[in-house]
């Protein structure tokens, strides 16, 4: 799946670009979506430092998240993600939104 997101940041909190305010310090960021969700989850395209991947030459930044397991905990981890990206992306904080014993914990991806 892929989340585009624009290559700046206009919520006025945080780096100047979206790709500094997505990988967050060290990766940070992006590290703990990966945790929590049990996806994979990297920047491609246009401004993403990783601009000449196969099949990103010439696509808008974006997220993209891939996950293997159950469909429908695929789905519910996409959803995460997402939402996770849109609160980062409209300058909130990173915060564990999972509650122990969810449907993700533990159950497919790459975690």
């Amino acid at each position: 799946m892929k989340i585009y997101v624009p290559p700046t940041n206009t919520s006025g909190k945080g780096p100047p670009t979206s790709r500094g305010l997505l990988l967050g310090p060290g990766g940070s960021t992006l590290k703990s979506i990966e945790a929590e969700s049990r996806c994979k989850v990297k920047l491609r395209g246009k401004g993403s430092g990783m601009d000449n991947r196969a099949g990103d030459l010439g696509d808008d930044l974006h997220v993209l998240c891939e996950f293997e397991g159950p469909e429908a905990v695929r789905d519910l981890a996409f959803t995460y993600v997402d939402k996770m990206v849109r609160a980062i992306m409209a300058g909130g904080h990173l915060s564990p939104m999972l509650p122990p014993g969810s449907a993700l914990a533990g159950l497919g991806g790459f975690g």
